[in-house]
């Protein structure tokens, strides 16, 4: 007898769950100077994983809206082009929904300042003032904070607009281990 598995894959949360937990492993270092490489390590992965969530989310609800709507496969192809984060979420999502995003609220504002320190660690373009504590667009513990609560504020405005529930898991305030 041949028995299947599946395993369910949460993406978006599982990415959530990782940005949580790199913030938890990042604050277990002191400000002492040797301890600085571990900690950034820490901070630029929570960071990352914070926006990968959000865009693994939004490319989610792109996907189920583009279902739920019954779009042919040519305006499938235009919906799901590559774009920045940015215009996915003002263009496609809002064209999906046909309700505007608000780029003046301050879950917007969150999310486009996050998305400059994530730039600016892809992009690096060198200096060590991407370290510098308390910097606006530094690598630091409040940034990877105001990251993950970017992404929870963004989840919950988006599904809004779509008059759709957030998922449970975005109110998980500490990381965990995902069965």
């Amino acid at each position: 007898m041949v028995f299947a598995s599946a395993r369910i894959v949460n993406f978006p949360h599982e990415m959530f769950n990782d940005a949580q937990f790199y913030l938890e492993k990042a604050k277990k270092f002191d400000k002492d100077p040797k301890n600085d490489w571990q900690r950034w390590r820490y901070l630029r992965a929570s960071i990352f994983f914070s926006l990968a969530s959000l865009e693994a989310f939004v490319n989610q609800i792109v996907e189920y809206q583009l279902k739920k709507q019954g779009f042919d496969d040519e305006a499938k192809k235009f919906k799901k082009s590559q774009m920045n984060l940015a215009r996915k979420i003002r263009n496609k999502y809002a064209n999906l929904i046909r309700k505007p995003i608000d780029t003046g609220n301050p879950t917007w504002k969150d999310f486009i300042h996050i998305k400059e320190i994530r730039n600016r660690i892809a992009h690096y373009k060198g200096g060590v003032e991407i370290y510098n504590e308390g910097e606006p667009y530094s690598v630091d513990i409040s940034n990877a904070e105001k990251g993950i609560e970017m992404v929870r504020s963004m989840i919950i405005y988006l599904q809004e607009l779509a008059g759709e529930k957030p998922p449970t898991w975005i109110y998980q305030k500490h990381s965990k281990i995902i069965h």
